[in-house]
């Protein structure tokens, strides 16, 4: 790749950040910066995975899918590649290029890894003010990666980082926020209805169930009142929703297993 190509693609990533959103806005998605890692990978003509540090896929795309085995597709189904592999990859402080498919950090599945001997992988390490963020892993069958190749992945790579720290600090800005917002809620509750959302949050694992507040009630030597008071309060912080279901009983969703984790400990470290 000639200087004038490794600027007109770099113009190209750079248009795509400038004019596209390329974090997901959307809380839940499994890969918040599909777009670029897509764009990385169809510029260099590359498999492309973005993992954080401990191995959690951020996004992928894999254009030469015969690479994999089933294997390494429930991995990617899973978004969490291999402990042992981690540990290897973790070692690295650079950019490590060419890797080929013997060697152990190679991105290629090992059952498949004889057919494709010039295989290469390379591996960049995303770094934010000295702690490690992630990597980027590049992966093709056949060609090398030549020097414009590595300084689109690391231009990349330096975007990536930022936007990475970016996400970093609003997930732990919106942590706090339902900290004190649980703990707010909580000290609302009178002693009764404390025992009586302890007693419905204990061993849920879902945060999304349905229970049945007269037999609550009755198991527990609780009043419905009770029980009601204390979902109301919640609900009123909006720490959760609920609908009733008639003789069916009451649906509760606190919306994710963050929030559903956050409440109980909450309740739990509440003295009365």
């Amino acid at each position: 790749m000639d200087i004038q190509e490794v600027l007109d693609k770099i113009r190209q990533v750079k248009r795509v950040v400038q004019t596209e959103d390329i974090i997901s806005e959307d809380k839940g998605s499994d890969f918040p910066f599909q777009r670029l890692v897509e764009e990385i990978s169809e510029i260099l003509a590359v498999n492309a995975y973005l993992l954080n540090y401990e191995g959690q896929l951020l996004g992928y795309l894999s254009i030469f899918d015969d690479i994999n085995s089933a294997r390494t597709h429930q991995m990617m189904e899973e978004k969490q590649l291999d402990p042992n592999y981690m540990k290897r990859v973790q070692e690295l402080t650079v950019t490590l290029t060419n890797i080929p498919v013997e060697d152990e950090r190679t991105i290629f599945a090992n059952e498949y890894a004889a057919n494709f001997p010039n295989g290469k992988t390379t591996i960049i390490p995303i770094i934010g003010h000295g702690r490690g963020l992630g990597y980027l892993i590049l992966a093709r069958k056949k060609q090398a990666f030549d020097a414009g190749d590595m300084i689109l992945g690391e231009y990349v790579a330096t975007i990536l980082a930022i936007e990475i720290e970016n996400l970093l600090h609003q997930q732990e800005d919106r942590q706090q926020k339902n900290r004190l917002m649980a703990k707010k809620a909580v000290a609302s509750l009178s002693f009764s209805e404390l025992a009586a959302m302890r007693t419905i949050l204990k061993d849920k694992t879902e945060p999304s169930f349905r229970f049945t507040a007269s037999r609550l009630a009755e198991k527990e030597g609780l009043t419905r009142s009770i029980i009601v008071n204390g979902i109301r309060k919640m609900e009123s912080a909006n720490i959760l929703s609920s609908q009733s279901l008639g003789t069916k009983g009451t649906f509760i969703d606190l919306y994710t297993e963050e929030n559903l984790h956050l409440i109980q400990e909450t309740l739990d470290q509440e003295e009365r």
